[in-house]
C-alpha cells in the first residue's frame, strides 16, 4: 500500500502530517467521482431512451476538430476612435 509507505517515509512530524493531508485529499476526491459517477448511473438508468424523434442532419455524435459543421457567423469589427476625456 503506497498510504502505508508513505507514512513511513516520513522522517518528521511536518512531513507525516503533509502526507496524511494528501491521503485525505485524494480519498475525498475519490469519493466525490464516486458519487458523480453513481448519481450519473442512477440518472441514465431512469431516463430511459429519448423522447424526441431522430431529425435528418442532426448530428447526435460530438465532432472532432476539423469535422464540418454549420458555417461561422461573420463577425463584426468595431473601430476604436481616440477620444478626450475630460476629468471630474
Amino acid at each position: 500500500m503506497a498510504q502505508k509507505k508513505a507514512l513511513r517515509a516520513a522522517h518528521t512530524k511536518a512531513k507525516e502530517a503533509q502526507a496524511r493531508h494528501q491521503i485525505e485529499r485524494r480519498l475525498f476526491c475519490e469519493g466525490l467521482y464516486l458519487g458523480a459517477a453513481a448519481e450519473f448511473d442512477w440518472l441514465v438508468a431512469c431516463s430511459g431512451p429519448p423522447d424526441v424523434p431522430a431529425q435528418p442532419g442532426l448530428r447526435t455524435t460530438r465532432a472532432g476538430p476539423g469535422a464540418p459543421g454549420p458555417p461561422a457567423k461573420p463577425v463584426r469589427r468595431h473601430r476604436i476612435q481616440a477620444t478626450k476625456c475630460s476629468g471630474p
